[in-house]
Protein backbone atom coordinates (compact mmCIF):
# COMPACT_ATOMS: atom_id res chain seq x y z
CA UNK A 1 0.00 0.00 0.00
CA UNK A 2 3.00 2.49 0.74
CA UNK A 3 3.99 2.26 -3.09
CA UNK A 4 0.61 2.59 -4.35
CA UNK A 5 0.08 5.72 -2.35
CA UNK A 6 3.63 6.56 -1.17
CA UNK A 7 5.44 6.53 -4.42
CA UNK A 8 2.53 5.95 -7.13
CA UNK A 9 0.56 8.47 -5.96
CA UNK A 10 -2.60 6.89 -6.69
CA UNK A 11 -5.54 8.38 -5.17
CA UNK A 12 -7.84 4.89 -4.88
CA UNK A 13 -6.56 1.16 -4.35
CA UNK A 14 -9.42 -1.53 -5.06
CA UNK A 15 -9.61 -5.07 -5.65
CA UNK A 16 -12.29 -7.58 -5.90
CA UNK A 17 -12.28 -11.21 -4.68
CA UNK A 18 -14.48 -14.64 -5.16
CA UNK A 19 -13.29 -16.42 -2.22
CA UNK A 20 -14.95 -14.67 0.44
CA UNK A 21 -12.78 -15.94 3.76
CA UNK A 22 -9.21 -15.91 2.88
CA UNK A 23 -8.66 -13.37 0.36
CA UNK A 24 -11.05 -11.00 2.48
CA UNK A 25 -9.11 -11.36 5.28
CA UNK A 26 -6.51 -10.30 3.53
CA UNK A 27 -7.69 -7.22 2.33
CA UNK A 28 -8.79 -6.05 5.19
CA UNK A 29 -5.77 -6.78 6.88
CA UNK A 30 -3.93 -4.12 4.70
CA UNK A 31 -7.48 -1.73 5.84
CA UNK A 32 -9.34 -2.06 3.16
CA UNK A 33 -13.23 -1.61 3.29
CA UNK A 34 -16.03 -3.68 2.17
CA UNK A 35 -17.34 -1.31 -0.73
CA UNK A 36 -20.34 -3.71 -1.96
CA UNK A 37 -20.73 -7.07 -3.97
CA UNK A 38 -21.53 -7.74 -7.38
CA UNK A 39 -24.16 -10.95 -7.28
CA UNK A 40 -22.74 -13.81 -9.50
CA UNK A 41 -20.22 -12.07 -11.40
CA UNK A 42 -16.86 -14.10 -11.08
CA UNK A 43 -16.13 -17.64 -11.43
CA UNK A 44 -14.82 -19.47 -8.43
CA UNK A 45 -12.01 -22.41 -9.10
CA UNK A 46 -14.64 -24.75 -9.63
CA UNK A 47 -15.95 -22.57 -12.79
CA UNK A 48 -19.18 -22.55 -10.62
CA UNK A 49 -20.58 -18.34 -10.65
CA UNK A 50 -19.97 -16.76 -7.75
CA UNK A 51 -20.49 -13.36 -5.80
CA UNK A 52 -17.58 -10.86 -6.27
CA UNK A 53 -16.41 -9.07 -2.88
CA UNK A 54 -15.35 -5.36 -3.41
CA UNK A 55 -12.80 -3.74 -1.35
CA UNK A 56 -11.00 -0.08 -1.84
CA UNK A 57 -8.69 2.38 0.23
CA UNK A 58 -8.21 5.79 -0.17
CA UNK A 59 -5.30 7.50 0.02
CA UNK A 60 -6.64 9.99 2.70
CA UNK A 61 -7.44 6.64 4.91
CA UNK A 62 -4.11 5.00 4.36
CA UNK A 63 -2.99 7.89 5.41
CA UNK A 64 -4.64 8.38 8.52
CA UNK A 65 -3.90 4.71 9.44
CA UNK A 66 -0.36 5.74 9.43
CA UNK A 67 -0.49 8.54 11.76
Amino acid sequence: MEYCFCDLKLHKVATEAVDGVKSVGWMEKLGMKREGDTEKSGKNNEGNWADLCLYGLLQDEFQSMRS
